[in-house]
Protein backbone atom coordinates (compact mmCIF):
# COMPACT_ATOMS: atom_id res chain seq x y z
CA UNK A 1 0.00 0.00 0.00
CA UNK A 2 2.73 2.32 0.43
CA UNK A 3 4.12 2.02 -3.17
CA UNK A 4 0.80 3.51 -4.81
CA UNK A 5 0.80 6.35 -2.23
CA UNK A 6 4.73 7.12 -3.11
CA UNK A 7 3.88 7.20 -6.68
CA UNK A 8 0.89 9.49 -6.07
CA UNK A 9 2.88 11.80 -3.96
CA UNK A 10 5.54 12.05 -6.49
CA UNK A 11 2.88 13.00 -9.63
CA UNK A 12 1.31 15.79 -7.14
CA UNK A 13 4.81 16.75 -6.69
CA UNK A 14 5.83 16.48 -10.31
CA UNK A 15 2.52 18.54 -11.41
CA UNK A 16 2.62 21.44 -8.68
CA UNK A 17 6.53 22.28 -9.92
CA UNK A 18 5.11 22.24 -13.69
CA UNK A 19 2.88 24.43 -12.57
CA UNK A 20 5.28 27.23 -10.98
CA UNK A 21 7.01 27.07 -13.96
CA UNK A 22 8.29 31.09 -15.05
CA UNK A 23 5.69 31.88 -17.91
CA UNK A 24 6.93 32.38 -21.54
CA UNK A 25 6.76 35.62 -23.55
CA UNK A 26 5.75 36.48 -27.00
CA UNK A 27 6.46 39.26 -29.32
CA UNK A 28 3.57 40.49 -32.00
CA UNK A 29 1.07 42.49 -33.51
CA UNK A 30 -2.53 42.45 -31.80
CA UNK A 31 -5.55 41.60 -34.72
CA UNK A 32 -9.06 39.86 -34.64
CA UNK A 33 -8.21 36.98 -36.96
CA UNK A 34 -10.65 34.65 -38.74
CA UNK A 35 -14.59 35.16 -40.01
CA UNK A 36 -17.63 35.53 -38.15
CA UNK A 37 -18.71 33.24 -35.92
CA UNK A 38 -15.04 32.23 -35.54
CA UNK A 39 -12.81 34.81 -35.09
CA UNK A 40 -10.69 34.88 -32.28
CA UNK A 41 -8.16 37.78 -31.21
CA UNK A 42 -4.68 36.88 -32.43
CA UNK A 43 -0.89 37.83 -31.84
CA UNK A 44 0.83 37.17 -35.14
CA UNK A 45 5.08 36.93 -33.80
CA UNK A 46 7.66 38.37 -36.31
CA UNK A 47 8.93 34.74 -37.03
CA UNK A 48 5.02 34.37 -38.60
CA UNK A 49 3.82 32.39 -35.59
CA UNK A 50 0.11 33.20 -34.83
CA UNK A 51 -1.14 32.56 -31.82
CA UNK A 52 -4.97 32.39 -29.94
CA UNK A 53 -4.92 34.84 -27.24
CA UNK A 54 -6.97 33.44 -24.22
CA UNK A 55 -7.16 34.59 -20.31
CA UNK A 56 -8.58 37.95 -18.48
CA UNK A 57 -6.93 40.20 -20.19
CA UNK A 58 -7.86 39.46 -23.67
CA UNK A 59 -10.92 41.48 -23.64
CA UNK A 60 -8.82 44.51 -22.50
CA UNK A 61 -6.14 43.59 -25.60
CA UNK A 62 -9.11 43.50 -28.54
CA UNK A 63 -10.29 47.15 -26.64
CA UNK A 64 -6.64 49.24 -26.33
CA UNK A 65 -4.00 47.21 -28.21
CA UNK A 66 -5.35 46.03 -31.86
CA UNK A 67 -3.16 47.19 -34.46
CA UNK A 68 -0.23 47.16 -31.67
CA UNK A 69 2.89 45.59 -31.50
CA UNK A 70 3.19 44.06 -27.67
CA UNK A 71 5.23 41.28 -25.81
CA UNK A 72 2.88 39.34 -23.14
CA UNK A 73 3.94 36.87 -20.48
CA UNK A 74 1.61 33.60 -20.02
CA UNK A 75 1.67 29.95 -20.50
CA UNK A 76 1.37 28.02 -23.82
CA UNK A 77 -2.06 26.26 -23.48
CA UNK A 78 -1.91 24.20 -27.10
CA UNK A 79 0.62 23.68 -29.76
CA UNK A 80 -0.70 24.87 -33.28
CA UNK A 81 -1.89 21.96 -35.22
CA UNK A 82 -1.40 23.46 -39.04
CA UNK A 83 -3.55 26.08 -40.85
CA UNK A 84 -6.72 27.31 -39.26
CA UNK A 85 -5.17 25.74 -35.87
CA UNK A 86 -3.17 28.36 -34.36
CA UNK A 87 -1.10 27.58 -31.12
CA UNK A 88 -2.90 28.90 -28.24
CA UNK A 89 -1.56 31.24 -25.50
CA UNK A 90 -3.09 32.12 -22.36
CA UNK A 91 -2.33 35.86 -21.44
CA UNK A 92 -1.11 36.52 -17.74
CA UNK A 93 0.62 39.97 -17.80
CA UNK A 94 1.22 42.61 -20.63
CA UNK A 95 5.00 43.27 -20.69
CA UNK A 96 5.57 46.47 -22.77
CA UNK A 97 3.09 48.29 -25.86
CA UNK A 98 4.32 49.46 -29.21
CA UNK A 99 2.79 51.84 -31.07
CA UNK A 100 0.14 52.15 -32.91
CA UNK A 101 0.84 50.65 -36.92
CA UNK A 102 -1.87 52.89 -38.62
CA UNK A 103 -0.91 56.31 -36.42
CA UNK A 104 -0.84 58.76 -38.26
CA UNK A 105 1.55 61.78 -37.48
CA UNK A 106 1.60 65.27 -35.65
CA UNK A 107 0.38 67.78 -37.78
CA UNK A 108 3.07 70.19 -37.59
CA UNK A 109 2.80 73.18 -34.90
CA UNK A 110 2.47 76.17 -36.25
CA UNK A 111 0.83 75.99 -39.41
CA UNK A 112 -2.54 77.52 -38.95
CA UNK A 113 -3.26 80.35 -41.39
CA UNK A 114 -2.92 84.06 -39.82
CA UNK A 115 -5.27 86.98 -40.88
CA UNK A 116 -1.51 89.34 -41.01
Amino acid sequence: MRHPLLILLTFLLATLCACAAPGMIIDGKIAVAGNEPFSYLSLTGEDAVQYRLTGELAAALELNYQGQRVRLQGSLVKESVGPGYPAQFEVDSIVTTGEKSNQLPDSPTGSQATGD
